[in-house]
Formats: C-alpha cells, sequence, structure tokens
C-alpha cells in the first residue's frame, strides 16, 4: 500500500531534520527518510561541535537566518531538554580596513571592538598581526550538531511526522498526483518533497543539473602546549574566525576534552573535490591534508601544540558562487531543494528548515532565502 502525506523529507542531516520538525509542528502529514541514524558520521551534520555566529560577511541576509535560528534554537532545546547551544562569545579577527570586519560593522549585531593591545592582553591565545583588530560578539557559540539533528527528529516525531530510517532513496518521480518516493524500502506519494540530502541532493534530481560538489573537508583537533597558561575552554577561549593578511582560519574551544577544534580556509585549505560522496569515506585524513591546519595553528594559536591530536573526514556540498540552494526550482514544482551549504550552514539550520517547511506547504516564505533559488544557475526541468 502506497501511503499518502502531506510533507516528505529526504534527508534527515541539519536541513532536513529542521525541516521535518517544523513542517509537523505546522500540523502537515510528514514522513522523513534517511539511509543512516540521525546524528550519523556519513555526511556533513557530524563532528561535536560547529561555530554560531552573528557577526557574518557572507551576506547581509544570513544575519536575518542567524538571529532566527538562533530563537528557533533555543526553543528547541525547551522542548527536547537537551542543551545545544553554548553561548561562549566569538571573535572576528581582522584587518581593521578589511572587508570581513568592515561586513561585521555594517551588520547591526552587537560587539565590542579590541585593539591590537586589547586584544592581546584579553585573549592571549590568539598571536595578531599588525593592524589587526578583534570583534567580540557574545551572542556566539558552540552549537553541539549530532545533538541537534537527533533533538529535532525527535521532536517530529513528536508531533506525528513518521520517521523511516535505513532507508536509501532511489528515486523520485512527479506527477499531477505529487511526488513518488520510491526505496528500496517501499514506496511513499507525498503531495510536496524537501529534498535534503546533502552532497546527495544533486544526484536525487539530475533533471535539474544543480552545479552542487561534494568537497572533502577533514575535522582536525589539537592540544594546548605542556604548561602553557591560556585556558582553551570555552570560559575564556570563544569561537573565532580569522581573516587576516595571509591567515584564514577559524576554531573552537575544547568543549569535551578533546582538543581545540581549528580549521583553515581560502587559499591555504586542504580541501578536495570528490567524484562522489561515498569516496570520503574511503580513506584516513593524510598528512597533506592536516598539514596546512598545522602550520595556522604555529603562526596563529601559540600555546597549542602543531601536532594533531585527531582528525576526521566531513563534507560539504559547495555551489560555484558559495551560496546556498534553497528554493521551488520553476520547472519542477512541489519540489523544495535543499542543499549547498558549504560548511557554513549549521548555524542557521532552523531557520532553513523553517523555510523549506513553509515553501513545501505555501509555496512562500518571509526568509530572505530568494537570492538562494536554484533557478539561479540555469537549472533545467
Amino acid at each position: 500500500m502506497v501511503r499518502r502525506y502531506d510533507v516528505a523529507v529526504v534527508g534527515l542531516g541539519a536541513m532536513g531534520a529542521m525541516a521535518a520538525w517544523q513542517a509537523a509542528r505546522a500540523g502537515a502529514t510528514v514522513i522523513g527518510l534517511d539511509r543512516f541514524a540521525p546524528g550519523h558520521e556519513h555526511g556533513s551534520s557530524h563532528g561535536g561541535s560547529r561555530i554560531f555566529r552573528m557577526l557574518l560577511f557572507e551576506g547581509e541576509q544570513y544575519v536575518s537566518l542567524a538571529r532566527t535560528s538562533l530563537g528557533l534554537y533555543r526553543e528547541l532545546e525547551a522542548r527536547s531538554g537537551t542543551g545545544l547551544l553554548d553561548r561562549c562569545g566569538g571573535l572576528l579577527i581582522g584587518s581593521h580596513d578589511g572587508p570581513a570586519v568592515a561586513a561585521a560593522r555594517r551588520s547591526g549585531v552587537p560587539y565590542e571592538e579590541l585593539d591590537g593591545d586589547a586584544l592581546r592582553a584579553r585573549f592571549p591565545q590568539h598571536a595578531p598581526a599588525e593592524g589587526d583588530v578583534g570583534l567580540y560578539e557574545p551572542t556566539a557559540g558552540v552549537i553541539r550538531p549530532e545533538a541537534a539533528v537527533r533533538a529535532a527528529v525527535a521532536r517530529a516525531r513528536a508531533l506525528g511526522a513518521r520517521i523511516e530510517t535505513g532507508t536509501r532513496c532511489l528515486s523520485l518521480d512527479r506527477d499531477d498526483r505529487g511526488t513518488t518516493i520510491t526505496t528500496d524500502g517501499g514506496v511513499h506519494l507525498a503531495r510536496t518533497v524537501i529534498v535534503a540530502a546533502g552532497c546527495w541532493t544533486a544526484g536525487l534530481l539530475p533533471e535539474l543539473a544543480l552545479p552542487i560538489r561534494p568537497q572533502r573537508s577533514v575535522l582536525s583537533w589539537f592540544r594546548p602546549v605542556q604548561g602553557a597558561a591560556p585556558d582553551h575552554g570555552p570560559g575564556r577561549f570563544p569561537v573565532f574566525v580569522r581573516r587576516s593578511g595571509e591567515w584564514q582560519g577559524w576554531g573552537i574551544p575544547d568543549v569535551d576534552g578533546g582538543g581545540v577544534k581549528v580549521g583553515v580556509s581560502g587559499p591555504a585549505s586542504p580541501k578536495r573535490w570528490l567524484t562522489r560522496p561515498e569516496a570520503n569515506w574511503d580513506a584516513a585524513p593524510s598528512a597533506a591534508e592536516t598539514g596546512p591546519v598545522s602550520a595556522f595553528v604555529r603562526a596563529a594559536l601559540p600555546g597549542l601544540g602543531p601536532s594533531v591530536a585527531s582528525s576526521r573526514a566531513c563534507m560539504d556540498g559547495r555551489t560555484p558562487d558559495g551560496h546556498f540552494v534553497l528554493g521551488i526550482p520553476a520547472g519542477l514544482p512541489g519540489t523544495v531543494v535543499c542543499g549547498g551549504f558549504a560548511g557554513h550552514g549549521f548555524k542557521h539550520a532552523p531557520a532553513i528548515g523553517l523555510a523549506a517547511a513553509q515553501l513545501a506547504l505555501e509555496a512562500a516564505t518571509e526568509l530572505p532565502v530568494g537570492s538562494f533559488s536554484p533557478d539561479r544557475f540555469g537549472a533545467r526541468s
């Protein structure tokens, strides 16, 4: 028997889990489908910690999404009884006349500006370059990704959603009845479908030829130098993003005893493209992948030992312009595409899930996601 739903969500990572929660909260009949169990390590929604911040330089629309997400994270915490977001503060470090700092100053987000001397005195864990300033944001912090995904899925289930894991989506077929979702465990029919399958999203919608490419992203953790005075826990070491001179990187305090999580971006990034998402599981992190991160730590974070304490592979779905994909393609009504979050999407996941659910149920949302339309790439149907 083919079951019928208002909304089917394909993929229950960060975005899909939040979309299933929001659609169920709106009173829709919902089915959520995933190949793996919530909080798994095979996609892009794991790694123990993610940065939450509202001092953003990716675009003004992201600030609004972060504000919405903050409220929804707090609501999900209250509903689930689980701590998901630890507000330990955040630092943006960059040249006083650099574009990242200029964009943050325009954001309207409350912050405290620290000149180079004040930055060194207050946060001695960092070695700022000449001309650097620090923008301290008290609302920033650390998100626990696996816990957030599990909490959203559990909330969706509590609100009546049917959740099926261990089932692989094989095809999506649209006709005047809706979308038929064929899995290796059965067939379902939904009026609308939200495709939020991470790096598998483009492959499930070949007719759109979406340019979302999977990219390997190795996560690395570092421990303090023996005898080092500065504390690298969340009480004294905020999350940070650094865009100064040749150094572009980010970090998260030691929230679980496993070390400080650090990554690099920009030209020094060791990320490589994957031919297929599953290829990310085939190899352990290499010295070539962790070496640039160690070099960043050596130069920018002298209180940490530059040898990697541990590492693991993650991956991102990236678009040519670096921005998200969220919307209903003109040639594929009844389908909400949700992907291409490029390594900076988790902080926005609750707002993205809300927008996706609203698009699925009402074909419209008031959240500022118009620039994320899949049609901007000339997607075909």
